[in-house]
């Protein structure tokens, strides 16, 4: 694994050692005599403790240079140290995982060593039974071609050449007809679920979840993770995740894969969605419709909705909607040119929020023979599902009064808060100062609803701090968990509330508060007004002149 990963080191200055010591088997990467990452497995304890940051030492997986998120902007990054910060230590006593000792050096499962790092690195394994290939997500993993077969129309990618090692070599059936596959493969599967669960589910406390193993047989759904039948195993897979009723977590490839492991199958019903999910996405449906009649009105079509602004008839208040934080991780053309703004506003959120805010500053009413500028700006958060927590802090400097907007990450394993503050250079002068913000501007009023989910619901639970910005609507549906990721050795893609936990905190005072709950509003709107502009405008002059 050593070796594997010691092929990305950003330079020659980096030593890497294996070696056992008092029956622990150490991995250090040391810089001048320094040790700068220490890695410990213990097999007796069943632990992996990981001590350091491999933030300057390992090249990141892909080129993240053209990803438009990191475009106009600056920001200034330090890691704060609580009294109670301690290093990584991560479990896997829980699981079926072993190890064994051969000629005085210990041996450990790769999947086991690839799912513990690959959360600090940035580097991901999958090993498709035939070779190693490094990732940078499930898409990425999907799309890689390898080689054209002369006998298939399509070029063979990583999980095609899996699917066919599988057809080659295991010629067995389970009862379905899918491929048997043997038990030590399920135990494996299963473990790499449970380890991810155990020590990266980010809600494990809130849900006072001390086992995930437990958890799972509790549902009657552990046993099953290892049936013979491919179905049976892939619909407990699915329910494991929707009985956590978190919209942050969910087994995303539900077709199947070489083993034949979908959401159930003839004889097996398929497992369901939560109660949750099904009253937000009941929710989210009423609304749409709603919003979309509203703006039809407005003499908007289905192709240019998303870029509607409505104006009040005196002109004071503004609105505009968004549904998602939206960043391309291409912001150049083919020729290697940077894309125009108008193109980036379609494929990144920030350079949307610029288009429109610079629209509605331009913007005049007139009544009754006089100019009216826009004082209120409603932006409407209440269908937005989440995205890029970089292009939240890029939104939220825009709306400052100078320029700035702080976001602090707490991950739970070490306790330690990422401190990141960003700024933004919307007019393009090389400077960032006020003029590159609207927070002078105008006052905002989000409006929210428990759609507003994940960056969505950060988003005013953050910019409330701001003077200038009121909460409007319903509550928002929480979500404090920023999304982790991982793909299991069979292929099943899995994403899932990780443990950095997006949160506020006070640096004088070192209270810490939490947005997994839902920010309340400010002022409550009732469902059919929420896009009425006359009624949103009504009560905003009417909270102003109380």
């Amino acid at each position: 694994m050593a070796k594997l990963y010691n092929t990305n080191f950003k330079n020659n200055d980096y030593i890497s050692k294996v070696e056992e010591l008092d029956g622990k088997t150490i991995w250090t990467i040391s810089k001048n005599d320094k040790v700068e990452v220490l890695i410990s497995i213990d097999s007796k304890k069943e632990e992996i403790s990981i001590d350091g940051s491999f933030e300057n030492i390992y090249k990141h997986a892909k080129d993240v240079s053209k990803y438009s998120i990191f475009l106009n902007m600056k920001k200034e990054e330090t890691i704060i140290k609580l009294d109670n910060s301690k290093k990584t230590v991560f479990s896997y006593a829980d699981t079926d995982f072993q190890s064994f000792k051969e000629n005085g050096k210990y041996y450990y499962p790769f999947t086991l060593l690839n799912l513990a790092l690959q959360n600090y690195t940035n580097h991901k394994y999958f090993y498709n039974y035939t070779n190693i290939y490094e990732f940078d997500e499930y898409d990425n993993l999907s799309g890689i071609e390898l080689y054209k077969d002369e006998n298939d129309e399509n070029n063979v990618t990583a999980l095609r050449e899996m699917e066919k090692y599988v057809e080659d070599n295991y010629k067995e059936k389970d009862p379905y007809g899918n491929p048997l596959m043997p038990m030590y493969l399920r135990l494996n599967n299963r473990s790499e679920f449970t380890f991810i669960f155990n020590n990266f589910y980010g809600l494990s406390k809130v849900r006072n979840i001390e086992s995930m193993k437990e958890f799972f047989q509790v549902y009657g759904i552990y046993d099953d993770m290892i049936n013979d039948n491919a179905a049976v195993r892939g619909r407990a897979y699915h329910l494991a995740t929707f009985i956590l009723e978190d919209q942050h977590t969910a087994k995303a490839n539900i077709t199947n894969n070489a083993w034949g492991e979908t959401n159930g199958g003839r004889d097996v019903s398929p497992s369901s969605s939560s109660a949750l999910i099904d009253e937000r996405r009941s929710l989210s449906l009423s609304l749409n419709n709603n919003r979309k009649e509203v703006l039809k009105k407005a003499g908007y079509t289905e192709d240019n909705m998303n870029e509607a602004i409505l104006y009040s008839e005196d002109g004071l208040t503004a609105y505009f909607y968004f549904d998602s934080f939206d960043a391309t991780n291409n912001a150049y053309t083919k020729d290697n040119a940077l894309k125009s703004d108008d193109v980036l506003a379609k494929e990144d959120s920030y350079f949307f929020f610029v288009k429109q805010l610079n629209a509605i500053k331009n913007h005049v009413t007139k009544v009754d023979g006089n100019d009216v500028k826009v004082q209120n700006v409603i932006i409407d958060d209440s269908l937005n599902g989440g995205g890029f927590i970089y292009i939240l802090g890029k939104l939220l400097a825009l709306m400052s009064k100078d320029n700035s907007a702080t976001m602090y990450i707490q991950n739970d394993l070490t306790n330690d808060i990422a401190k990141t503050t960003f700024h933004v250079d919307s007019n393009k002068d090389g400077v960032y100062d006020n003029k590159d913000c609207y927070g002078n501007d105008f006052s905002f009023y989000i409006l929210t609803s428990p759609n507003s989910f994940s960056c969505g619901n950060a988003f005013p639970f953050i910019a409330s701090k701001f003077d200038n910005v009121k909460v409007i609507g319903v509550r928002s549906g929480g979500g404090e968990c920023v999304v982790g990721n991982a793909v299991l050795s069979n292929a099943v893609n899995l994403y899932h509330s990780s443990n950095e936990h997006l949160i506020m905190f006070n640096e004088e005072n070192k209270n810490i508060s939490g947005v997994e709950d839902g920010k309340q509003t400010d002022y409550s709107v009732f469902y059919h007004n929420f896009y009425n502009i006359e009624e949103l405008n009504k009560l905003i002059k009417e909270k102003k002149q109380a």
